[in-house]
């Protein structure tokens, strides 16, 4: 209605109700719950192997949507590339300024706004709080001007990330305007895919309920089968998809996900690339899940063995990977052995990020249930006290620490 070409307008309010009345399919999806398994988005979406074959769609949905977006110029299309190399290889917040700077330096004029609302996007990922959703939302709304669908859809799902500590209603509106550019634009695979796992993963983490699962299915949808090059930037959207099956109780879904990202990470990374650990720890947890450590033991140390030879960057990872070593240890009748790998992580915790609690309080209540196993119930019981002595002031009050009441209770017979 408000284009300047004439000719652009609706003809009349009838015409415009009309088209209104059938809404384009995945804008739809999202607004009725998203439908399971429906295809879509040009007709070039396709299940990858899922549990049910797709049902049937009515051709007024499944119908091609008008393109009537533009393509990213040459410009904006290479700094996004060199971009998502950069945001998942190691050490990313420097390597994606490194980027920027050469590309686009702080302050400087440009005369392509393609170009200026990809930079916005790309420094909105450096920032965080305010800052990013001011230019997230600068993103938008030139990408939207300059009519560059792939960007502004990637600005509007990245609102998401930042906009999650606001009311639903914001989180909904950014995903309902990054679907329905994904849809009018040129045929992008990887900003569709990056649409639709960020989507999925966030509501699969937050909440747990059936609209994740359909989020989860509509991206399983719109992935489909993996290419081999479709890249590292995609691979790290797999893995994002693995652990959002994971938190939803599904481990044999997560670990094909994190199968093919390590198949894609083989065609298309770097031997030291920092997501084949990420990979390998998704496989090893995946079957950790699945109760078979013996399976994801060799995994977990391939990914340890990665995140030691990245040093203090990937410390943190590190340490939650050995957790997770320890356990399946324990799980293996190795009691020693994994009470000492989680004495090692409670190390770490302590000394590098004793901000965060959740991590310190599982490792002293699995040190006080092996100590239970082991017989030696006055150390089991000092550690349960410790366990419970983890606050964390921010949080109500975890459900790990109720556990360790209820098994302090039971060991002291009360």
């Amino acid at each position: 209605g408000l284009a300047r070409d004439p000719e652009a307008r609706w003809s009349s309010m009838t015409e415009l109700l009309r088209v209104l009345e059938e809404p384009r399919s995945y804008a739809a999806w999202w607004g009725t719950g998203l439908a399971c398994g429906l295809v879509g988005l040009g007709g070039w979406v396709t299940l990858h192997d899922a549990r049910e074959p797709a049902p049937s769609v009515s051709p007024s949905v499944a119908a091609e949507a008008a393109i009537d977006g533009h393509a990213p110029s040459e410009r904006a299309q290479a700094l996004r590339v060199a971009a998502e190399i950069a945001a998942v290889g190691p050490d990313p917040d420097a390597a994606l300024r490194e980027v920027l700077e050469a590309m686009v330096p702080e302050g400087s004029a440009l005369d392509d706004p393609s170009l200026e609302a990809e930079a916005w996007l790309w420094r909105g990922r450096l920032t965080e709080d305010a800052t990013s959703v001011d230019l997230y939302r600068k993103a938008f709304f030139l990408a939207r001007e300059v009519d560059v669908p792939s960007t502004s859809a990637r600005a509007a799902i990245a609102m998401t990330t930042a906009v999650v500590g606001d009311h639903g209603q914001a989180v909904a509106e950014w995903t309902r305007h990054a679907w329905v550019d994904v849809e009018r634009g040129p045929e992008d695979r990887s900003a569709a895919i990056e649409v639709a796992v960020t989507a999925a993963y966030g509501r699969a983490i937050a909440i747990t309920d059936d609209q994740a699962t359909a989020a989860l299915e509509l991206a399983t949808a719109v992935v489909g089968d993996v290419e081999l090059d479709d890249g590292v930037y995609v691979a790290y959207q797999l893995l994002q998809l693995s652990a959002a099956w994971r938190s939803m109780h599904e481990p044999e879904v997560a670990l094909g996900w994190a199968e093919r990202a390590a198949t894609l990470l083989d065609a298309a990374a770097a031997p030291d690339h920092p997501l084949r650990w990420a990979a390998a720890e998704e496989i090893g947890r995946s079957l950790y899940w699945m109760d078979r450590c013996t399976e994801g033991i060799p995994y977990l140390d391939q990914a340890l063995a990665g995140y030691r030879s990245q040093g203090k960057r990937a410390a943190e990872a590190h340490a939650m990977a050995l957790a997770l070593v320890a356990e399946c240890l324990s799980e293996l009748g190795r009691a020693e052995v994994a009470m000492l790998e989680h004495r090692k992580t409670l190390e770490y915790w302590e000394a590098e990020r004793p901000e965060i609690a959740v991590p310190r309080l599982r490792a002293h209540l699995e040190i006080a249930r092996i100590l239970v196993e082991l017989g030696r119930k006055a150390e089991a019981e000092a550690e349960y006290e410790l366990a419970l002595g983890v606050v964390d002031p921010t949080a109500p009050d975890h459900w790990m620490r109720k556990d360790a009441r209820e098994e302090l209770a039971a060991l002291r017979g009360e």
